[in-house]
């Protein structure tokens, strides 16, 4: 199994979570990128991005999640971005709800960014 690092940045900032993770994967990085798209292809948040597009910019206000995935040697290094006031609980409670009983599991959660605070 791959050993993975996970470091979530402490930010002075309102809202959002941004983190890193590296690993070592088995298999080779030049496919990450597209490993990541067909996992969350037909994902109602989850957006594939380049690194530099992961900010907090692009999801407050927001239930998206921005993954960006970039290679170091033979180190993957994924990024990640959340709105956590939408994506954290409380949008992740509604989204739930939605696929619970049988809703389109957008419905009520806001996918485009909204002006940033």
């Amino acid at each position: 199994m791959p050993s993975l690092t996970f470091t979530a940045h402490l930010l002075p900032v309102r809202r959002g979570i941004l983190a890193t993770c590296y690993a070592r994967p088995r298999a080779p990085l030049a496919d990450l990128r597209a490993c990541l798209a067909a996992a969350y292809e037909g994902s109602a948040f989850v957006r594939v991005v380049a690194p530099e597009a992961v900010t907090l910019a692009g999801v407050v206000g927001t239930n998206a999640c921005h993954v960006g995935v970039a290679a170091d040697g033979d180190v993957a290094i994924v990024l990640a971005s959340i709105d956590n006031l939408v994506k954290g609980a409380a949008g992740q409670a509604v989204q739930n709800l939605n696929l619970l009983l049988g809703l389109p599991e957008a419905l009520g959660l806001a996918d485009l960014p909204r002006s940033a605070p």
